[in-house]
């Protein structure tokens, strides 16, 4: 490959890749974390970074890639990886899709809840 270094243009440049691109440096950046759920859930890999909430809605190169946080090379890097690879970029969207479905439906939502409120009435007997 001879020098060469993609422009990115934005975010609709990435989503006629059929890609979507959710980067933040900020740690639970919700908006970030809603993109890339709805992008996952419509069939598209995601490229987030590696921030808590936006890594937990990505398997880096499973159902997208995961950058380091101001790694702008990585993500465009990412970017053209998923762009020369349509057949990739159709399973990582399936798995992303497949995924999204599994975690985020209403019944997991409410288990998590019922867990986490579980496990603080246990921590709460047990240092009575």
């Amino acid at each position: 490959m001879t020098n060469e270094r993609p422009i990115v243009t934005g975010r609709r440049r990435a989503w006629s890749l059929g890609v979507l691109l959710a980067l933040t440096i900020v740690p639970v950046a919700l908006s970030a974390i809603i993109v890339s759920a709805s992008g996952a859930a419509m069939g598209k890999p995601v490229v987030t970074t590696d921030v808590t909430g936006c890594r937990d809605s990505v398997v880096d190169g499973v159902t997208g890639r995961v950058v380091s946080k101001g790694n702008v090379d990585g993500a465009a890097a990412a970017l053209v990886e998923l762009a020369r690879a349509p057949a990739m970029r159709r399973v990582w969207g399936e798995a992303a899709r497949a995924m999204v479905a599994e975690r985020f439906t209403l019944e997991s939502a409410v288990q998590r809840y019922i867990d986490l409120l579980s496990d603080e009435i246990r921590q709460g007997q047990a240092s009575a």
